[in-house]
């Protein structure tokens, strides 16, 4: 019932197939297509891997763990959604994760010697921690960059008994309430003044 059809049709070679599926078998040899003679473009294992090239560049394998992809993964429009039942793991062997809008770095997560380090990479601009209070989204934390870090709470400062507030680089003035006392320390070599306007 002309069921596979190969032919030439005077310009293009085609394999035409109409009714139930089309198999390629490569037995217990590899399947390949090339463009060209010596130049891979699909390249498929028996019983294992399949590899994608790009000029002649393998670019994409799947692996029995998933898959390995060399270079850059772009979505040319719409969103890019990362969909997993366990946990999404994020694995930078240089340590650093950089953000970037249209090309343009915005901020970065950096590992440095452990230390986690946000940055912001956009000059003057504040770090923002925002949250929803009882449905109304609100700026809890502002680290103002223009003002070398300085930090505004949207609301109180809460600290545990004992718990220091420190002030001054040799920890001249601290501020605490140890469980049954509200301590003012004043430990630095000037004067603990108190004043009005």
């Amino acid at each position: 019932s002309s069921d596979l059809q190969l032919y030439h049709d005077g310009t293009d070679s085609n394999i035409q197939n109409a009714t139930g599926n089309l198999y390629i078998y490569g037995g217990s040899n590899h399947i390949r297509i090339r463009p060209t003679n010596n130049q891979e473009s699909v390249l498929a294992y028996p019983a294992g891997q399949v590899e994608l090239y790009y000029a002649g560049a393998k670019k994409f394998e799947t692996a029995s763990g998933g898959v390995t992809v060399t270079g850059n993964i772009a979505n040319s429009s719409g969103d890019m959604t990362i969909d997993a039942t366990g946990d999404i793991i994020l694995d930078a062997d240089g340590g650093d994760f950089t953000f970037k809008d249209g090309g343009t770095t915005q901020f970065q997560l950096q590992n440095s010697s452990g230390d986690v380090q946000f940055v912001n990479n956009t000059q003057d601009k504040d770090m923002k921690f925002m949250g929803d209070d009882g449905g109304s989204t609100i700026t809890a934390l502002t680290l103002d960059m223009s003002e070398a870090g300085t930090a505004t709470f949207n609301h109180d400062i809460k600290l545990g008994d004992n718990g220091l507030a420190v002030f001054g680089s040799g920890d001249d003035l601290k501020i605490f309430h140890d469980g049954s006392d509200s301590y003012i320390v004043d430990s630095g070599t000037g004067r603990l003044t108190l004043a009005s306007n």
